[in-house]
């Protein structure tokens, strides 16, 4: 795509102006690609995060209820509280 052009005005200070202007615009550009390809990036890492909390909560879910059991377990053999019929 080409870029449009200003026209020279003749007078030097409204050109040089117009050139630094010309320059913020391409630093402005420039800084909202990388900044897209950023955002890109860690939408993606946090998508990836999510999906691993998620399967780390129900992995801990049954690791919970394993545990618990195993608790009632030990305390049955032990004749703990556990072990009195309700």
């Amino acid at each position: 795509m080409a870029e449009p052009t200003i026209p020279n005005t003749g007078d030097p200070r409204v050109d040089a102006a117009l050139d630094r202007i010309r320059g913020k615009f391409t630093d402005l550009e420039d800084a909202m690609l990388v900044q897209a390809h950023l955002e890109k990036g860690l939408a993606s890492q946090l998508k990836d995060h999510a999906e691993f909390l998620a399967h780390h909560r129900q992995a801990m879910y049954e690791f919970d209820d394993k545990l618990n059991a195993l608790i009632d377990i030990v305390g049955r053999m032990q004749g703990g509280m556990e072990s009195r019929p309700l």
